[in-house]
């Protein structure tokens, strides 16, 4: 199993020095954590920090990476005009100087562990300053394949992602089991000779059935299509990867991190805590990172209901 054990964070957005560590007191990872606090605490930005370690910036030129890098740098004054200007003197105590190398060094660390083994990621504002997925890769000649697949964020609350619905034949009874849990009504897919005599691989339709109603995905509620989305998103990207092109390497179970932002953003509030428990349950064999406002959830956690065995939730209102 991949995953991440610590991650810190040195100056990097609202964050000045703070080391995050995902593992229980026998060294063994939490599969699921879950930050939470007020608006602007810095709960997308440690999302945003776990993807950029293992962001591809294959073939990308250098000052773009250097100009999309140093909007993170800790600022007290969050004016974009610093991000773009050069030659400019920024008159804090933080930025402060005419060039580039006046910034205060942001840094990104994440320590892995893959097959027992550790490894180490590390970034600034200026690019890598150690990749060992790269440097000692456990993939060889698939190793940007690999790497590239380690991270997937789940985008479940665009309108692009609410408009349309596909799910795997080989997952339809997985998902329509675990999507009727949580929804607690049946849902159930429409299969490929249901339209037309297709024989594609992919249903792409699914049918809530609520009382008396068929409602279809594109009729359904944002806090429907959003449940459903959630599940096939990352169960079709596991078939892809599970399935490749001849001479791509065979990823059964990846990607091996999960992030989800506003996990439960848009569910009724009495149905949060079965969506967390159907997620790991799904994607027992992924390390999962999301963030919350939910009243229920974060409750539970104070009234210390949740599972404390295999989660850890993140107070950030606590972190200076």
């Amino acid at each position: 199993m991949l995953f991440l054990k610590r991650l810190r964070l040195q100056n990097f957005c609202n964050f000045e020095n703070h080391t995050f560590d995902f593992t229980k007191s026998d060294g063994s990872p939490y599969p699921f954590i879950c930050f939470f606090g007020p608006n602007g605490i810095g709960k997308s930005t440690i999302l945003e920090a776990i993807s950029l370690l293992t962001s591809d910036q294959t073939g990308r030129p250098t000052a773009f990476v250097h100009n999309s890098l140093r909007k993170y740098v800790r600022n007290p004054d969050y004016n974009p005009s610093y991000e773009k200007l050069t030659g400019h003197k920024y008159l804090n105590e933080l930025i402060s100087g005419t060039a580039d190398d006046h910034l205060p060094e942001m840094q990104i660390e994440g320590t892995y562990e893959y097959e027992e083994q550790e490894y180490t990621v590390m970034m600034n504002q200026n690019g890598w300053l150690k990749n060992d997925f790269v440097d000692k890769s456990p993939w060889f000649q698939h190793e940007l394949k690999m790497r590239r697949r380690i991270c997937h964020s789940i985008k479940t609350d665009s309108d692009l992602s609410l408009n349309s619905f596909q799910i795997h034949c080989s997952y339809q009874k997985e998902f329509e089991e675990i999507v009727s849990t949580v929804m607690r009504y049946p849902v159930q897919c429409v299969s490929p000779s249901d339209l037309g005599g297709t024989t594609e691989e992919f249903c792409t339709d699914t049918v809530l059935i609520k009382n008396k109603h068929r409602i279809h995905f594109k009729r359904m509620s944002a806090g429907e299509r959003k449940i459903c989305k959630s599940f096939s998103e990352v169960l079709n990207l596991m078939n892809t990867l599970s399935n490749p092109k001849p001479g791509d390497p065979a990823m059964p179970g990846w990607p091996k991190l999960l992030l989800m932002d506003n996990i439960v953003m848009h569910v009724y509030y009495d149905r949060h805590a079965t969506m967390i428990d159907s997620l790991k349950k799904v994607f027992h064999a992924q390390q999962m990172f999301a963030t919350t406002h939910s009243g229920t959830l974060i409750n539970r956690q104070a009234e210390k209901e949740n599972n404390w065995e295999d989660e850890l939730w993140i107070d950030l209102d606590n972190i200076d």
